[in-house]
C-alpha cells in the first residue's frame, strides 16, 4: 500500500512533544480548530518550558481560543505536571 499510496504524514509532527501536544488538541476537535490553536502555542511560547511555566490562565485563553471548551484545558495541566516532574525541562 505505501508503495501505491504512499506514507502521508497526516500532521504527525517530528518532536515527539509536539506530537504529544498535537494530539491533546485534536481530541473531540474539529480539525482547523486544533490546528489553529497549536499554531498559536507554538507562537506564543518559544518552547515548551514556557508552557510548563506559564500562568494557567493564560494557557487555557489559547486553548479556548481554538474552540476547545475550558474543560479541556485540564489535560495541559497535567501534561505542564507531568513534564515539569519527569522531565524537568522539555524540548523545542
Amino acid at each position: 500500500m505505501a508503495l501505491v499510496h504512499g506514507t502521508p504524514r497526516l500532521g504527525n509532527k517530528d518532536d515527539a512533544v509536539d506530537e504529544l501536544v498535537y494530539i491533546i488538541l485534536a481530541r473531540k476537535t474539529r480539525e482547523d480548530a486544533y490546528q489553529r490553536t497549536f499554531d498559536a502555542l507554538k507562537a506564543r511560547f518559544p518552547s515548551w518550558d514556557h508552557l510548563v511555566v506559564a500562568r494557567r490562565r493564560t494557557v487555557e485563553r489559547l486553548v479556548h481560543s481554538g474552540a476547545i471548551s475550558q474543560e479541556d484545558g485540564q489535560p495541559f495541566r497535567r501534561l505542564r505536571t507531568f513534564a515539569a516532574e519527569t522531565f524537568g525541562q522539555l524540548h523545542t
